[in-house]
């Protein structure tokens, strides 16, 4: 069978849905948009229903905010993308580990691009939204949910998990870091990453980011500015 990109879409303009397939088709991807909800009441009753990989979801509803609706259908086991008017939203999808975002009026070279990845993600990625690493001799899957952040130990990682355990494992900072999703993690320092979701506090004359559990990471001064923005927004 064909694999294809199939998008459920949640958006209250029909005419926003329409250019999105439209611009889509110009891709010459295969792109299918099973299904066109117009509320997040609608887009629960039909979700169930229909057969798609992808969740495209509007930000701004007649009945809620996209996040609400994440909210309530909870964890989900196919990837979002989130549509926005602006860039102040996209620090909230990073809260709700969205795949991506894209910023209205959407533009051809943002889809293209969400899609590539989605295609990767979808089809040639058997490992999906999780780590595979070597650990004591043996190989281990670890979910990216479940990991707090990742220190660097020469050319090996210790990883930190949410259960407080810690996995040393054969991989450097830098290949772990090009397997893990860019919204969700966050490259603090040469020898740290971090889950964005769970950063608590940002101590900009330290240097230093608290996480849950009042875990404390440094951050170098080339990564102080951007975390600087990105906490700005939370």
């Amino acid at each position: 069978m064909e694999e294809s990109i199939k998008i459920f879409v949640v958006e209250d303009s029909r005419e926003a849905a329409e250019s999105l397939e439209i611009l889509s088709k110009v891709l010459e991807e295969d792109i299918q948009f099973v299904y066109h909800a117009m509320s997040i009441r609608e887009a629960l009753q039909e979700i169930s229903k229909q057969s798609f990989n992808v969740l495209v979801l509007d930000v701004t509803l007649p009945d809620g905010s996209g996040f609400d609706l994440l909210e309530q259908l909870g964890p989900v086991s196919y990837p979002v993308v989130i549509m926005t008017g602006d860039d102040t939203s996209a620090i909230k999808a990073i809260r709700h580990q969205v795949f991506d975002y894209w910023v209205k009026p959407v533009k051809i070279d943002d889809l293209k691009q969400t899609y590539q990845k989605l295609s990767d993600y979808l089809f040639l990625n058997p490992m999906k939204g999780k780590l595979l690493v070597k650990h004591k001799g043996s190989s281990e899957i670890i979910h990216f949910q479940d990991i707090l952040y990742v220190k660097a130990e020469s050319n090996y990682a210790r990883i930190v998990l949410n259960s407080s355990r810690e996995i040393l494992v054969t991989r450097t900072l830098k290949s772990i870091e090009e397997s893990l999703p860019d919204l969700a993690f966050f490259r603090t320092h040469n020898s740290y990453i971090i889950a964005t979701a769970a950063i608590k506090k940002f101590d900009s004359v330290h240097a230093q980011v608290e996480l849950t559990k009042a875990i404390k990471i440094p951050v170098s001064r080339s990564r102080k500015k951007a975390l600087l923005k990105v906490f700005s927004k939370l």
